[in-house]
């Protein structure tokens, strides 16, 4: 894999990251909610989704060539996004 390509996917898994924080506060009334089903329900849905939807666009961008790297930025942009957004769990 070439260097363009490891950079693009290394910015690609930092914004996905952050968009997935940022989705997990909008979200958290139905992960967090008192009854099990619908919290069970409202986190596999979740959950299922945005990673299907990442390694959808893994495979588009580079075959799905997956590096421990790319998982960790995501990770970063998990956090940074989770962090920032905190006000929209109202």
């Amino acid at each position: 894999m070439n260097l363009k390509i490891q950079i693009i996917i290394l910015v690609f898994s930092f914004v996905f990251g952050g968009f997935f924080g940022v989705l997990v506060n909008l979200n958290y009334k139905l992960i967090f909610n008192s009854n099990l089903r619908i919290r069970a329900i409202g986190t596999f849905s979740l959950i299922l989704d945005l990673s299907l939807l990442y390694f959808f666009l893994i495979k588009k961008i580079n075959y799905a060539t997956l590096h421990p790297y790319f998982l960790l930025v995501l990770f970063l942009g998990f956090y940074v996004g989770f962090s920032y957004s905190r006000f929209l769990r109202k």
